[in-house]
């Protein structure tokens, strides 16, 4: 609860204006570059595989590591070592090239940068691996307000919001869309399905109408 108070009062500094107004294209360049690391990646765990004199990693040794790692990148995230955190996420890649938490983590990082056309890159790669995932379409719709696209960045919290209508942060960021489109009326609902959001089971339905 304190997490999503912190990040009500970070993104919703206007609540009181609010309440008192009237995928699927080519390869980016970003793929690339992670596709590129693997080679070096490739030739790190065969030499750590030399060492060990094993031949390969058991699948319960990769996914260990793979934990480890995330964990890891996590923390150099949270201490704002972005390029450190990049780094990490590109290694957990070379050993699962479809583990979507590490794209998205990977994009997290560029979006902090950013780097938003490769975070959009990410983010559209998820939706290849895994299509209903609503931190990809919640990532989407970041890229998109940061370019001051408020119609496509409401569109796609609203997908977000589909996907996982008991999550209170799509709520949040779907209310300031609406209120940067001036429509002050709907981000107040928004707001007000925040806080109750893990117990609504139709969350994203007001009388038959999408929020």
């Amino acid at each position: 609860m304190q997490l999503l108070e912190k990040r009500f009062k970070s993104k919703f500094g206007f609540l009181n204006k609010v309440i008192n107004s009237k995928f699927v294209r080519k390869t980016g360049e970003v793929i690339a570059k992670i596709y590129q690391s693997l080679v070096k990646a490739e030739k790190k765990y065969k030499e750590e595989k030399k060492k060990k004199k094993i031949e390969q990693f058991s699948q319960m040794e990769k996914d260990e590591r793979i934990k480890e790692s995330l964990a890891k990148a996590e923390e150099f995230f949270k201490d704002e070592n972005y390029s450190e955190a990049e780094k990490v996420y590109i290694e957990i890649i070379a050993l699962d090239s479809q583990n979507t938490v590490a794209y998205l983590g990977l994009a997290k990082v560029y979006i902090k940068l950013k780097d938003f056309e490769h975070a959009k890159e990410l983010y559209e790669y998820v939706l290849k691996i895994e299509k209903a995932s609503d931190r990809a379409f919640s990532g989407l719709g970041d890229v998109a307000a940061s370019k001051g696209d408020w119609e496509r960045a409401r569109d796609n919290y609203q997908k977000s919001i589909e996907l996982a209508k008991k999550n209170p942060e799509h709520y949040l960021d779907l209310a300031e869309a609406y209120y940067r489109l001036n429509n002050p009326g709907r981000a107040l609902t928004c707001l007000l399905y925040t806080s109750d959001a893990a117990d609504e089971e139709d969350s994203v339905d007001l009388g038959g109408r999408r929020i």
